[in-house]
């Protein structure tokens, strides 16, 4: 049996919407004829094999994995009919420190998510295939090995970009994972959410463990999902089981390929909920920063209405390209995904995001038409009063014309009246605009 542990992890910042992001020939290509029918909306992304380009933080993730086995909050799955716990321990720990690993890859897509997928080789016996899996995931929670993992993924994925200077990757810069200390001062960063648990049963004798394995995953009936040319998903939120359509056919790379299509649909799936994840944190990040701009905070920047626009853009098109139906019409795999979207619950995402954005859009047009409206207004009582300045001046000329000529108001008091008359409505013009401005 092959375990496997696959999660999604935010890199902070998109660099586009698809795989014209990056250059054309570091973009992985589907590699399998299962893949035929299965659309990626997103783009295929970016591969770093982490055994081949970047060993170190496998090694430091086998060492923080090892770390794991006596923290005592850990459930390794020892029990008494095991032996002593030390000499489970210790045998658990040679399989951490020891035991193949097939590979270690992380897909990087130009939205800013990452799939990370660790598969463990064959002979893990199954009284510590949970507990192999259990110290590996608890080990990429801790800090160092989150920050190692998410660093060489950043700059794989900038040493792939088509053009360096991309405006997108400052509109959709995402806050940094936050940090959980205990007690004792244990550090771990919120990086990676969970880890889904994939048993790849490929290997010969494996089918003599599957019943007792469905069991202890609590897989019910109903979450035994039919691919009718792969094999069978057994569905839990934590943890899946992969069989393939034959066990006693081929070798294992043969019935391993019998299960690529639903690998995809896993993959495709982590991808859509670590891309909504994103957004909707970037989504409520702004809505938290507005909020605290328009009370005042001090040293507070917020985007204003053009760069809203294009977040609202890029934050709509991440709605309709993270749509199931856009991956395949067939109805096993859709299958698969009505079940995850139970509990990933992508659909409420989308429309957090989507009434979000436009809610901070509206509301920052409409500050800024206040904006040109006071302007407007500044420039309307300049614009009066010069006038207002230019009249009187003419007045004044006609007055002294009219005074040396004393023939069209002879009289001073005449003159004082209409000088003052004018004076009235020149004040009024005045007092009237500002009270309709200030409506």
């Amino acid at each position: 049996m092959r375990a496997a542990l696959a999660t999604y992890f935010d890199l902070g910042q998109s660099y586009g919407i698809s795989d014209s992001a990056f250059r054309p020939e570091v973009v992985a290509p589907p590699d399998s004829i299962s893949d035929v029918g299965v659309n990626s909306p997103l783009g295929w992304g970016t591969i770093l094999p982490v055994l081949l380009k970047a060993p170190e933080v496998m090694q430091l993730w086998r060492d923080a994995a090892l770390e794991q086995v006596h923290r005592p909050e850990i459930e390794t799955g020892w029990s008494p009919d095991l032996g002593s716990r030390e000499n489970f321990d210790g045998i658990l720990e040679s399989y951490i420190r020891d035991h193949d690993v097939n590979s270690c890859d992380i897909t990087i897509f130009a939205v800013g998510v990452a799939y990370l997928y660790l598969q463990l080789g064959p002979g893990v016996p199954m009284a510590y295939v949970d507990g192999v899996l259990t110290c590996f995931e608890y080990a990429a929670y801790a800090k160092p090995v989150s920050q190692e993992i998410a660093k060489v993924a950043r700059v794989h994925a900038s040493a792939a970009l088509a053009r360096a200077d991309n405006p997108i990757e400052n509109l959709t810069r995402r806050a940094e994972p936050s940090e959980s200390r205990d007690s004792e001062g244990y550090v771990e960063l919120t990086q990676f959410t969970a880890f889904t648990g994939l048993y790849l049963c490929v290997d010969e004798g494996d089918e003599q463990h599957i019943s007792a394995l469905l069991a202890s995953l609590g897989v019910r009936e109903e979450d035994q999902l039919l691919f009718e040319f792969h094999g069978t998903l057994h569905y839990t939120w934590a943890s899946c089981v992969l069989e393939p359509r034959s066990m006693h056919t081929g070798d294992p790379s043969t019935r391993l390929e019998q299960l690529r299509r639903m690998l995809v649909d896993v993959r495709q799936a982590h991808v859509f909920l670590g891309t909504c994840d994103a957004y909707g944190k970037l989504v409520l990040d702004e809505i938290r920063a507005q909020a605290d701009w328009y009370g005042g905070a001090v040293g507070n920047s917020v985007r204003d209405h053009r760069e809203l626009n294009k977040l609202r853009t890029m934050a709509l098109a991440v709605v309709n390209l993270t749509q199931y139906g856009l991956v395949t019409q067939t109805d096993e795999d859709q299958n698969y995904f009505s079940r995850f979207e139970m509990n990933a619950q992508i659909g409420r995402k989308h429309e957090l995001i989507s009434n979000a954005t436009e809610v901070l859009y509206s509301v920052q047009s409409a500050n800024e038409q206040e904006e040109l409206s006071r302007r407007e207004r500044l420039l309307n009582s300049v614009a009066v009063v010069l006038a207002s300045l230019t009249l009187v001046s003419v007045m004044v000329d006609s007055y002294n014309f009219v005074r040396e000529q004393e023939t069209l108001l002879p009289s001073l008091t005449l003159r004082v009246v209409i000088f003052a008359i004018l004076i009235v409505l020149i004040l009024c013009l005045l007092l009237v605009g500002r009270r309709r401005w200030r409506q």
